[in-house]
């Protein structure tokens, strides 16, 4: 009976704070209605009772629009009212990610929950009692703190704080590393979470002592404009004019020159990489341009006359017209002969011997230079191409060369030199000219 009793006088106190508008009428309404539940059996009254305890709180939810909920509370603290017990999972998940360290994140496991009855207009959702939690647990600590590689170097106790410090240290290494512009590493992350109290307590205090920034990487950037090498590339260009092997430089390369701009990146002052952002050409380079022979040496005798009393043949295709255009001497010191044939007319070996010489000379132009033995050397100049090597060992009418205009002439010819020694003498008698 005592107990029905108590369910009133909390529902009856219910009621009149939520009308307290009407509460002398209800007072009196409800003393007439004890007066008159005396003259009932002692069950009579008990049953009355329930009933009257149920009718005023639906009268209550209906009138006030009150309902059921759940009171969150933590470490003996109330920190709102959700409307299931999902809500109250839901915000301990939410709270658990703003938790840095497993220690903190065991003081959720003091939330307790408390049916009520309160009004539809109190209930929250999950998220609006996230930082009221937090804030209401005691051994949890809000800090902003700055973490290197995932350990922490320090801690402020407001992200505000924090700002200030790592500012005033992006502007010292730009100072220091006179950079244009600083920014924090990749590997240092700052985070604004709460943390147990325990953990934060053995952390450095930045606002009380900022050396341990000194283990914060910082990564500063500057321009710097320099002169560099533009390659010069080389065009090589295929002639059947040449004998394979042979190799000419038409024109030789030079390198040109640049200006770039790099922004230079440095980490704690040592560059970790660059990033080009102009270049101005100063000079272009000049390409070198080479010729490279791809004729190779023909096979087949020569269908010129026999060799003469000195073992000699004439030295220019017969089958095609040729004549001597200069002879040696001729009052201008020619040092042999001159015989001129159109370009391309094949040149024959005089006679056998070991090639000394292959290659580009002077006003020679392309030139073969064989030892025939007994002190005598015979030079062939002026060649379009050249088919031997030094080394090469020809034999008597075999295709050496090509009648051509290289080197210092004014038209298509051979110049053929006899030399005995180191002196030239009248090739005349030796091919008989």
């Amino acid at each position: 009976m005592f107990f029905i009793l108590g369910l009133v006088r909390q529902a009856l106190k219910t009621v009149i704070r939520m009308l307290s508008f009407v509460k002398i009428y209800i007072v009196r309404f409800l003393g007439q209605l004890v007066k008159t539940a005396k003259k009932f059996p002692r069950i009579t009254r008990a049953a009355a009772c329930v009933v009257l305890v149920i009718a005023i709180m639906v009268c209550a939810v209906t009138i006030t629009g009150a309902t059921s909920a759940l009171e969150v509370i933590i470490d003996g603290k109330t920190v709102g009212c959700v409307a299931t017990s999902g809500e109250v999972d839901t915000a301990k998940k939410l709270a658990g990610e703003r938790v840095f360290d497993n220690v903190g994140k065991r003081e959720l496991d003091n939330i307790e929950c408390v049916g009520v009855v309160t009004g539809a207009n109190k209930l929250q959702n999950a998220e609006n009692i996230v930082e009221p939690l937090l804030d209401s647990a005691e051994n949890l600590v809000k800090a902003s703190v700055v973490m290197v590689d995932g350990k922490i170097i320090g801690f402020t106790a407001t992200a505000d704080e924090m700002d200030v410090i790592v500012q005033d240290l992006l502007d010292s290494k730009k100072t220091e590393y006179k950079a244009a512009v600083a920014v924090l590493d990749d590997k240092v992350e700052i985070v604004s979470a709460y943390f147990s109290a325990d953990l934060l307590a053995a952390q450095e205090n930045l606002t009380q002592n900022q050396k341990p920034l000194n283990a914060v990487p910082v990564k500063t950037g500057r321009s710097v404009t320099v002169q560099e090498d533009i390659p010069y590339k080389t065009v090589v260009n295929k002639s059947d004019q040449y004998m394979v092997g042979t190799q000419i430089v038409v024109q030789k390369g030079a390198a040109g020159k640049k200006s770039v701009t790099y922004n230079i990146y440095n980490v704690n002052g040592q560059e970790t990489s660059r990033e080009k952002v102009d270049e101005q050409v100063i000079t272009k380079a000049v390409d070198k341009i080479v010729t490279v022979g791809t004729d190779t040496i023909p096979k087949g005798s020569v269908s010129n006359s026999v060799k003469n009393a000195y073992g000699f043949i004439w030295p220019v295709d017969n089958s095609v017209n040729n004549y001597v255009s200069a002879y040696f001497g001729d009052g201008r010191g020619h040092k042999g002969i001159d015989i001129a044939a159109k370009s391309g007319t094949r040149i024959f070996s005089a006679k056998a011997g070991t090639v000394e010489f292959a290659g580009y000379d002077g006003a020679y132009g392309l030139s073969i230079i064989v030892n025939v033995g007994g002190n005598m050397k015979l030079r062939y100049a002026h060649c379009s191409v050249i088919y031997v090597r030094a080394g090469d060992t020809v034999s008597l009418g075999e295709n050496i060369a090509r009648v051509g205009t290289t080197g210092q002439v004014t038209g298509p010819h051979l110049h053929f030199e006899v030399l005995i020694g180191d002196s030239q003498v009248n090739p005349a008698k030796y091919i008989g000219a």
